[in-house]
């Protein structure tokens, strides 16, 4: 396999070990395999394939197979990782861009875009722009997959630097809260190889849905799907004469400053203008019938899904089992449904103690 030298291979994966680097191509081919499949597609499926900051061709290197049925094509800023890819991958037509578009295809030209960590260091100003121009470049029904820093990265980064001290990252989370994105211009990145633009990027995952979702369907978000670790966004290039309405999500957190007053009166008498038992009955009827639709009946201690690939035949593009999704996403899921039984738990004895101190106030006979 060829090998792109220790200083390319840093630039594009932060280390610089041969072997680590060509895995993490192979598994990122797998990875975006995966996802195809969840939109019931194999990567042969498509006609023109474009890697969208292709660097020095670390998936590329592991799809000449796919060049037997796809045009494979590459783009990157990097000269250099263009020129080295050029001669040792001629399975794909690779090209030089620009930081700012245009890309030097014709309209329409590509169903199938991928991007692994760009999207993860571009201000929103070049994320913007640049998803105007993949939508230019793709047809229709054309699937995009991009890469995004989510909550998951964002809990390390916030655990590190607090850990650390070096700053206090209260600013960083307010930004996330307010507006869904966080472009942190101080951080490893200064002062490297790298452009100035070039940072890093944190996205909340209903930004993505309110303001991506204004150019693109937004078909799938995937937590840790890519290496484990970045989100993978599934996107969709809808007909151009079909005015997309972003989609309206429910934010995980609220920042302190839009943060509704606390109550001056906690009494349970009056609610929402009800009595205390029409409340018990509001709360326990409608969050017993969701849950119980939703999660299915609670459990006592509910298990994380179990790390290790399980043998199956129900196997999907790539060699993968559909367990793999699922494994991926169930820490996440059993994590939910433990904090949503919690909850109902507390509510159930809360309302228990006002009945009881209803009964107290006012005893029967």
């Amino acid at each position: 396999m060829p090998w792109p030298g220790e200083e390319m291979v840093f630039r594009v994966s932060n280390q610089s070990n041969r072997r680590k680097f060509l895995e993490s191509g192979e598994h990122s081919v797998r990875d975006l395999e995966v996802m195809l499949a969840l939109a019931g597609h194999n990567i042969a499926d498509f006609k023109r394939i474009l890697d969208f900051g292709c660097g020095c061709s670390r998936m590329l290197l592991w799809m000449e197979d796919v060049a037997e049925s796809s045009e494979l094509f590459g783009v990157d800023i990097d000269e250099r990782m263009i020129a080295w890819g050029q001669k040792n991958v001629p399975w794909a037509t690779l090209s030089v861009n620009k930081p700012l578009p245009k890309l030097d295809f014709p309209d329409g030209y590509f169903d199938l875009v991928y991007s692994a960590s760009v999207f993860t260091h571009i201000d929103e100003d070049y994320q913007d722009q640049w998803l105007a121009e993949l939508k230019r470049v793709t047809k229709p029904g054309s699937i995009l997959l991009l890469t995004v820093h989510g909550e998951y990265v964002t809990g390390l980064l916030d655990e590190a630097e607090v850990q650390a001290g070096h700053r206090d990252m209260s600013n960083m989370r307010s930004q996330l809260n307010d507006k869904g994105i966080c472009f942190l211009d101080n951080d490893i990145f200064v002062g490297g190889p790298f452009p100035n633009f070039y940072h890093s990027t944190l996205h909340a995952p209903w930004y993505i849905f309110e303001h991506w979702g204004r150019l693109f369907d937004v078909r799938a978000y995937v937590s840790r799907a890519s290496a484990n670790f970045q989100d993978y966004v599934m996107l969709e290039r809808p007909p151009d004469d079909v005015e997309l309405k972003p989609i309206q999500m429910t934010r995980n957190t609220v920042s302190p400053a839009h943060a509704a007053p606390a109550p001056q009166d906690a009494s349970p008498r009056l609610i929402l203008g009800h009595s205390k038992a029409d409340w018990r009955r509001y709360l326990e009827r409608g969050l017993r019938r969701v849950a119980r639709k939703v999660l299915g009946p609670p459990t006592e201690a509910p298990q994380p899904a179990t790390t290790a690939p399980v043998e199956t035949g129900n196997k999907i593009a790539g060699g993968y089992p559909v367990s793999l999704l699922v494994e991926r996403m169930g820490e996440r899921v059993n994590r939910l449904e433990s904090d949503v039984w919690a909850e109902l738990r507390l509510q159930q004895e809360r309302m228990d103690r006002l009945e009881k101190a209803a009964e107290t106030d006012h005893p029967a006979g």
